[in-house]
């Protein structure tokens, strides 16, 4: 789920303007957007679910992606704001985006249990299961791309 997050964030350095253009290949761009414009699809397509299921399942869903949309905001915030400093990041910089990060991931791993929760009540274990497996497989996608595109701090 962690690589979702990093997906999401990709997206919107993507669209983030003139920094992210230096720092984003286009396999990168080209990647993402194909991902993002069919996630819901994807997803539920691989997850196989009954038309029932899906229904149920949508709202749910749909609400998590939000949400997901929501924090990444704040990581994007962060990676514009390490790509335009990455070079010359003093001590104290370093050390609030190393909080900021956790803290954002805390908050992802929270709203990955809470919607855990929410997607048991509409799904089986099983399957809940491979919902997870798709989303963590649809974000290393991205992150695979990502990770060559985003400069180590100097």
């Amino acid at each position: 789920m962690k690589h979702v997050a990093i997906a999401f964030v990709a997206a919107a350095l993507l669209a983030s303007g003139p920094v992210a253009a230096q720092v984003v290949s286009d396999d990168t761009i080209l990647t993402y957007e194909v991902i993002k414009s069919d996630h819901k699809a994807l997803a539920m397509e691989a997850l196989a679910i009954t038309p029932e299921q899906l229904k149920a399942l949508s709202p749910v869903y749909d609400a998590y992606l939000a949400e997901v949309d929501a924090l990444d905001a704040q990581l994007v915030d962060l990676i514009k704001r390490f790509n335009s400093s990455y070079k010359s990041l003093d001590n104290a910089t370093a050390e609030q985006m190393i909080t900021e990060i956790f803290t954002i991931q805390q908050e992802q791993l929270d709203l990955r249990k809470h919607y855990n929760r929410q997607f048991h009540e509409v799904l089986p274990a099983h399957k809940v299961l491979r919902l997870w497996q798709i989303e963590n497989k649809l974000g290393t996608i991205i992150a695979a791309q990502l990770v060559r595109d985003i400069p180590l701090a100097k």
